[in-house]
């Protein structure tokens, strides 16, 4: 499952979703053309105004940074462990973009 596309992620179960993250070598960009088209879904279909997204790094692992104006950030940034599409997403003010 390594070696998904981007057009048969959306289909993938959690595990093999889990299996390719791990797989991938984020320092090579293995994977990156995946999360950023789920960066951008992301931003379409949350239900927060979620103004930019990006991918980003941690822990050798892709994640989604997503990010609110003022409002929006006050009640997200205490969010944890939230998931999209098996990558973690992390809130953070547009100011940081």
């Amino acid at each position: 499952m390594s070696n998904i596309d981007v057009d048969n992620w959306m289909h993938a179960s959690d595990d093999e979703r889990t299996e390719a993250i791990q797989s991938w070598n984020t320092t090579n960009g293995e994977g990156q053309e995946i999360v950023n088209r789920v960066a951008t879904l992301f931003k379409g279909e949350c239900v927060y105004s979620v103004l930019e997204t990006r991918a980003s790094t941690q822990d050798n692992k892709w994640i989604i940074e997503a990010f609110s104006e003022t409002d929006d950030y006050k009640t997200l940034k205490e969010r944890k462990n939230i998931m999209f599409l098996g990558f973690g997403i992390i809130f953070k003010h547009i100011d940081d973009y």
